[in-house]
This record gives structure tokens, sequence and C-alpha cells, in this order.
């Protein structure tokens, strides 16, 4: 759950492919393109589908952190 998640520091407007890599979520960026076109990928509980996602600090929760879930289980904070 969300108390062992693993947080990860990001910038506003950092590609959503980037914060999967700097997070180790992903391997490479083709495994996290993969992982957002089927849809495993969802920020604040919207799904991701597009390759251009940015994380927004705008969007995150009180303007601090988002969580990022991969799959159905695996939960990542990623944190402004």
């Amino acid at each position: 759950g969300l108390a062992d998640a693993v947080n990860t520091e990001v910038e506003d407007g950092m590609l959503l492919i980037d914060g999967l890599l700097k997070a180790g979520i992903c391997k490479s960026k083709g495994d996290a393109r993969r992982l957002i076109q089927q849809g495993s990928v969802s920020v604040n509980g919207n799904k991701v589908t597009s390759l251009d996602a940015v994380l927004n600090r705008s969007e995150a929760v009180e303007g601090q952190f988002s969580i990022v879930k991969k799959g159905k289980k695996n939960y990542y904070l990623f944190t402004f």
C-alpha cells in the first residue's frame, strides 16, 4: 500500500516516462511507453495513456505529491 510506497522527487512538467524511469518503475523508455500504452499506469487515480503526459504540480495532491500506480497493486509517490 501507500505506507510502503517508494518516494521519488520529480520536477514540475517532467515527462511521466522520465518519472517512471527515475523511480525505477521501468528499466527503459521503451518499457515505460509499453506500460502507458497498455493502460497500466495511473496518476492520482486517473489512467494515463498519453506518451506525452507530464507530471504537473497543479494536479498533485495538496500541490505536493502525486500517487502513481502501476498495475493493480504497485503504488509509488512522486513528490514535487
